[in-house]
């Protein structure tokens, strides 16, 4: 599930979803607020161009808000089902939860939304190399 060649390599380690070898974000610390929508323009592994088109990114919007949804509605039933906390209390820790983890949302949003689009090609380095090499055989 977890291994080279699977949507969720790619996601969980910040990876291109097409080669698996080159990175997505700039940088690795999620809070670093400044940077976080630092993205390559490409693919340094297989030239993958990580904006697809203008606007790609906006599907990603939907894509957190489902992540957001899924992780309050998460900590608000184990908050208050299964540690017997009070409503308010039980939406306070879902709110407080929601804003630590928001930043780490943003950047799994764009991962994976990109990963709907991008299937994995073991062979896209090997062929991004020899394009690269014919071109500067010209």
């Amino acid at each position: 599930m977890f291994k080279k060649g699977g949507k969720f390599y790619s996601i969980t380690h910040n990876k291109c979803p097409r080669c698996q070898e080159g990175t997505f974000y700039q940088v690795k610390n999620t809070y670093r607020l400044r940077r976080l929508f630092a993205i390559y323009a490409h693919c340094e592994g297989c030239g993958l161009r990580y904006l697809i088109e203008t606007g790609f990114w906006y599907g990603a919007m939907y894509v957190n808000y489902a992540l957001g949804v899924a992780i309050t509605v998460a900590v608000f039933v184990i908050t208050s089902g299964m540690l017997g906390l009070a409503l308010e209390a039980s939406l306070l820790v879902a709110l407080g939860v929601l804003v630590v983890l928001t930043p780490v949302m943003l950047k799994l949003a764009r991962l994976i939304w990109i990963n709907f689009f991008v299937k994995y090609d073991p062979g896209a380095v090997e062929a991004f190399r020899r394009h690269k090499e014919g071109q500067s055989a010209q």
